[in-house]
């Protein structure tokens, strides 16, 4: 399966075999900027423009539990940690934040960086947590 997002703040999710649509999901009030896939593939986790990460019931497209919010500008993109505990996110206004995929909550101090932070990835052990900004810093 494939799943995408949209400048109308939705979710597609595709059958990559024959490109079936398989649901769409009004996810989000602005462009959804990125989406992943749990580990175990039964969620789907989106983040906006719109300040918000989400969580999505990949079999139905149904929203599970409250969204994580905190950031104060548009979120760029997120990753997910290889156990799935966390997410991390990158966000306009200039941080990286961690949050919980149990309790949707923040995890710490956000990170700080000199300019708006396009990407983010987290390392196989989860040790590591390497963000990109706008000035090419690392």
């Amino acid at each position: 399966k494939l799943a995408a997002g949209g400048s109308q703040g939705t979710i597609q999710v595709w059958r990559t075999s024959n490109t079936e649509l398989l649901l769409k999901i009004n996810a989000h009030d602005n462009w959804v900027k990125g989406v992943l896939w749990s580990p175990d593939g039964q969620q789907l986790v989106s983040a906006s423009t719109d300040k918000t990460i989400k969580f999505w019931d990949s079999s139905n497209g149904c929203r599970i539990g409250q969204p994580c919010t905190g950031h104060t500008h548009w979120i760029y993109s997120l990753a997910i940690s290889s156990d799935g505990s966390f997410i991390a996110t990158a966000s306009h206004d200039m941080t990286v934040r961690l949050w919980s995929t149990k309790s949707h909550q923040q995890i710490g101090q956000a990170l700080e960086h000199t300019s708006y932070v396009f990407c983010v990835a987290i390392s196989p052990s989860g040790e590591l947590l390497a963000s990109g900004d706008w000035y090419g810093n690392l």
